[in-house]
């Protein structure tokens, strides 16, 4: 195989451009034929985060930071972390403090 390359390129080449011309042929109109699949499992702790995410932001692409350290450091920083990405452009923060959030964003005292 190795040689036949090396011994005939331009036709090695036609073939594989004829190889990727049929498999672009068979992909057109595939992108309109997928679906999107949400891969959260229902009853999980990360589907609880998942709507919680979707209660305080709509539909949206989330980040989500953990945290852990001592009790007493811990709040004052979460809280200067989210105030500090809350005021970037299109970018909106909770903590465990928000409204709702309650023990789903705080499910240990050194993690957050």
């Amino acid at each position: 195989m190795f040689r036949a390359a090396l011994a005939r390129p331009k036709r090695v080449l036609a073939a594989w451009g004829a190889v990727v011309g049929a498999l672009a042929v068979l992909g057109l109109g595939v992108e309109g034929q997928l679906h999107r699949q949400d891969l959260v499992v229902p009853g999980t702790r990360s589907a609880a985060a998942s709507d919680l995410a979707r209660k305080h932001f709509g539909d949206s692409q989330s980040l989500v930071l953990m945290l852990e350290g001592p009790r007493g450091p811990l709040l004052a920083q979460t809280r200067q972390m989210t105030a500090r990405l809350d005021r970037l452009p299109h970018v909106d923060a909770i903590g465990p403090w928000a409204p709702g959030a309650g023990k789903a964003l705080r499910p240990a005292p050194t993690t957050t």
